[in-house]
């Protein structure tokens, strides 16, 4: 079959139905590519305040805060294409819901799914534990849980 010859004043009739149609479809925000290699505190604190499920129908859990920590020994130091800065994230849920430390796959209607290694730093205004890496992040932790009017359990993702 060949192709069929399209006049002018067709084309035209056509290309202005296919742009009017065009602001529909415009609104439509692309979502953030998270690189878990390459992503920045920056990118994720666009998010702050925002839910993120990790996996279960129905639970998810919110990014409280996000600290840029000092990393004096690996500043400037790092391949181009590799993260330049530490950061942590902080995550709040319900108390109830108690998550063992380990690999998440987290999900936004924002960004592009992603897996994230989390461990569990405070249970309502006491500190249970904390990663070595996130001695800045407890003192956080500590103060974001003191401000909080609910129980809360706070996880902590480290990126390093």
């Amino acid at each position: 079959m060949g192709r069929i010859p399209i006049h002018r004043r067709e084309f035209l009739t056509a290309a202005a139905i296919m742009a009017s149609q065009a602001p529909a479809f415009a609104g439509t925000p692309a979502k953030t590519v998270i690189d878990i290699k390459t992503v920045t505190s920056d990118i994720f604190k666009k998010f702050t305040g925002q839910n993120f499920s990790y996996g279960k129908p129905g639970q998810v859990l919110l990014l409280e805060t996000v600290t840029v920590v000092s990393d004096p020994n690996g500043a400037g130091k790092r391949p181009k294409k590799i993260r330049q800065e530490t950061f942590s994230l902080l995550f709040s849920a319900p108390p109830n819901i108690i998550l063992p430390e380990g690999m998440y796959n987290f999900t936004n209607p924002n960004v592009t799914p992603f897996s994230l290694y989390i461990s569990r730093v405070a249970i309502t205004a006491k500190v249970t534990s904390a990663s070595s890496s996130s001695v800045d992040l407890v003192k956080i932790a500590t103060s974001v849980v003191a401000k909080s009017k609910t129980p809360k359990c706070y996880y902590e993702a480290a990126f390093s």
